[in-house]
């Protein structure tokens, strides 16, 4: 008897610090994996720099294929940076970020387009992971 109340008592102690534990998180539980808002993008240095780093790798990726410089062809004009017009981010193995860039291309137009960053900072590394036009119409 005296061993299944020190098992309930044991069990007792491990499930109330693991809720403790959980607590002490501030709340973060849940927020961990899921994708939160940064809802001052356009001011955000950060997201503006990020916003900047995913055009420039896009462009890149269009000039050098197989190692060998390539011209761009009109389905996939140079682009410039203009703006992040919003972004959000996702907790994982480091900071991914979830960008919608406007850019204009070599025509002068300014489209809108989707571009996925994960940044590494302890590795000092950033690396664009796809970079798409996206089906939303941006105002400039």
């Amino acid at each position: 008897m005296a061993s299944i109340s020190f098992s309930s008592l044991l069990l007792s102690f491990l499930l109330l610090l693991s809720a403790s534990s959980v607590s002490s998180l501030g709340g973060h539980a849940g927020k961990y994996g899921a994708r939160t808002e940064i809802k001052d993008a356009a001011s955000d240095e950060t997201v503006q720099s990020l916003g900047m780093f995913s055009v420039e790798e896009h462009n890149r990726g269009i000039l050098s294929l197989g190692g060998r410089r390539a011209a761009p062809s009109p389905s996939s004009p140079l682009l410039s940076f203009h703006k992040v017009v919003a972004a959000q981010k996702q907790l994982v193995s480091g900071t991914q970020y979830f960008l919608r860039v406007a850019a204009r291309d070599r025509a002068g137009t300014v489209r809108t387009y989707d571009a996925v960053v994960l940044v590494k900072p302890w590795l000092n590394s950033q690396k664009l992971l796809s970079f798409a036009l996206s089906d939303q119409i941006t105002t400039t």
